[in-house]
């Protein structure tokens, strides 16, 4: 039976020509003598020697010759009649680019896509695209893309934008009555102000607009949002972040409405609101993305809300987490598909926490260990590297540099968590009041542990 073993090579193997086996390779290599190890693409012969038991030289030619970088992957195999092989896994080959077919390709998708980006977003979008390439010079000479206010974009949209802004700009400003205010129900046309014209609402009408604002007010209230009535259709929503601020005029979209757009910008204008957002049901909002995008209008869907209230459940979300969809995209379609790929980021981030300290708990402690005896092969070794750093800060001081890629392993990982659990929750109790839900300031830090 052949034995496999993988080793992550890293600068210091690949300057000094040795290595340093890992726990799990200690059994692999004689402790004294020397081996022949066979290079499995060439049968080419290498002598290994063992100056201590966990450090193996005779691989510096190797190491030349195949022309390794850090995080290559050695396979070292052991076969049931004694003999040694050794290979490398194979780097992943980056896609050749040729530039007339392939540029003509990502010029054309990006014109039918008709949306507005900047260079860097088009690079981006497209990562096949050379650091080299002038896709200036590309995107230049395509007539059918044009350049305005710093971003790219079809000739047709600028076209079409344009024509909006002119009747935009003809219609007289509409004062925004009664801001803040529900009750006073102002002059806008049909389709904003929340009044049906002649016939009027119908009491079951009046009570669905009124749960659909009630709705909106407690989702964006969670997200840590002051919101403001100005009608039933309409709210203003604010943040106040320190240093960052920003408003957001929102219309609740009922459902097979049309919008009257120059009117909605009117009021977004005079409401000095930053961000102007529609939200209504998913279908309705489906038929909305040119006109919106035109506006610059984000589309928030009523399911897009409740998933990002489902979000807030694995990950902190705030307002400035939110900021950039107010911006593009919203919350459907490729908006939504944005933010869930942050979300999973941020779980993944949280996750390869908990596989390090898995592999920590595993050690007795305290105790010396290699960062190879912990690497994995599906986490990047720089990623390793920066999470074993923030475990060896305050608060948890859980290890500590020795050397290159040496640690020590102070306590117990369980015994380490439960400490800092402790630590935690006196310090929150140090700025708890007496019946534990007021925040008091100023009290000396022992008095307040006492």
């Amino acid at each position: 039976m052949t034995e496999t073993f993988k080793y992550v090579l890293t600068r210091v193997c690949l300057r000094s020509g040795q290595l340093t086996l890992p726990y799990a390779m200690l059994g692999l290599f004689p402790k004294t003598g020397t081996v022949v190890v066979i290079d499995a693409e060439n049968n080419r012969e290498y002598e290994l020697s063992f100056p201590s038991q966990r450090n193996v030289i005779g691989l510096a030619d190797y190491f030349r010759e195949k022309e390794l970088q850090v995080n290559d992957i050695l396979l070292f195999q052991h076969d049931a009649g004694g003999r040694f092989g050794i290979s490398v896994v194979p780097r992943p080959q980056k896609s050749v680019f040729k530039e007339t077919d392939a540029i003509k390709s990502i010029l054309s998708n990006f014109y039918q896509a008709g949306v507005s980006s900047s260079e860097a977003e088009i690079r981006a979008t497209y990562p096949q695209i050379p650091d080299g390439f002038d896709l200036r010079e590309a995107l230049t000479m395509d007539r059918r893309l044009a350049f305005t206010d710093g971003r790219w974009q079809p000739v047709e949209r600028v076209r079409a934008e344009e024509a909006v802004m002119d009747e935009v700009s003809a219609e007289s400003p509409k004062p925004l009555l009664g801001l803040g205010v529900i009750d006073e129900a102002p002059s806008y046309p049909k389709g904003l102000s929340g009044d049906t014209g002649d016939s009027g609402f119908g009491a079951e009408e009046n009570d669905s607009e009124l749960m659909a604002h009630n709705r909106a007010h407690f989702l964006f209230s969670e997200f840590g949002y002051s919101v403001e009535g100005i009608t039933q259709r309409q709210l203003l929503v604010k943040t106040d972040l320190g240093r960052r601020k920003y408003q957001v005029f929102v219309y609740l979209l009922p459902p097979n409405e049309r919008i009257d757009w120059s009117t909605l910008l009117s009021c977004r204008r005079d409401s000095g609101a930053t961000y102007l957002c529609v939200v209504g049901d998913e279908r309705d909002l489906e038929r909305l993305h040119s006109p919106a995008e035109l506006a610059r209008a984000s589309l928030w869907p009523w399911v897009g809300l409740e998933r990002v209230q489902e979000f807030s459940t694995f990950v902190s979300l705030n307002p400035l987490d939110l900021e950039p969809f107010f911006e593009r995209d919203g919350l459907l379609g490729r908006g939504i598909g944005r933010l869930e790929k942050s979300v999973r980021k941020r779980v993944g981030e949280m996750r390869a926490v908990d596989v390090i300290l898995a592999r920590l708990a595993d050690m007795r402690a305290p105790s010396v260990f290699l960062l190879e005896d912990i690497v994995d092969v599906e986490l990047p070794r720089d990623q390793l590297l920066t999470l074993l750093e923030y475990l060896a800060k305050a608060p948890f001081n859980l290890v500590s540099r020795v050397d290159n890629g040496e640690f020590c392993l102070h306590a117990p990982v369980p015994e380490a968590l439960s400490q800092l659990s402790t630590y935690l929750l006196s310090v929150r109790d140090r700025f708890l009041g007496v019946e534990g839900e007021t925040f008091v300031m100023g009290r000396n830090y022992d008095e307040a542990g006492a």
